[in-house]
């Protein structure tokens, strides 16, 4: 398979975790774009935002994707926000099929109150996050419905499951 697989959807929705998983069933290699950031800046998510501001974060995320889409065979898991930008959309889309794994709001808030590195999501009130979580679904809802496919799941399933679930509609698990 030389088209890649890209992952989609909001942050804290099993991505990087899935991903791995898909990639092993697969056999592909596997990209985490977050990661690849990370490495490059050679700072975290939340320094670059600190020092630099969301802006030079998404440069560095387009670089990222730019070097993705340069690859074949590949399970490439995306920041939350990546697909936002049109440029990046269409390179994602030239370049693969997209996946997005979408949880309802509750599910992603439990899982972002144990995380501490998300720097478009720190409200310490849960009523809060869940506002804020809303507010950035609703900003990215219609580019994650353009998704190829999308695997909605409405509470906690093993990642081993999904992964086997999004192996199966590929048709390639080994």
């Amino acid at each position: 398979m030389k088209r890649n697989v890209y992952l989609m959807g909001f942050m804290c929705s099993g991505k990087t975790r899935v991903g791995l998983l898909l990639a092993q069933r697969l056999g592909m290699s596997f990209l985490d774009t977050d990661d690849w950031i990370v490495k490059e800046a050679s700072l975290s998510i939340p320094e670059i935002f600190e020092k630099f501001g969301e802006p030079h974060f998404r440069m560095l995320e387009k670089k990222a994707i730019l070097h993705a889409a340069s690859l074949q065979g590949h399970v490439i898991s995306l920041g939350g926000g990546a697909v936002m930008n049109d440029e990046n959309w269409k390179i994602i889309t030239e370049s693969g099929n997209t996946i997005c794994l979408s949880y309802p709001p509750s599910i992603i808030e439990s899982r972002l109150v144990r995380k501490k590195d998300r720097p478009l999501v720190q409200e310490s009130d849960q009523s809060e996050r869940l506002a804020r979580i809303d507010e950035l679904l609703n900003q990215r809802r219609a580019r994650y419905q353009e998704a190829n496919l999308t695997f909605h799941l409405n509470h906690e399933i093993d990642p081993e499951n999904v992964a086997d679930a999004l192996a199966g509609y590929l048709g390639f698990y080994r």
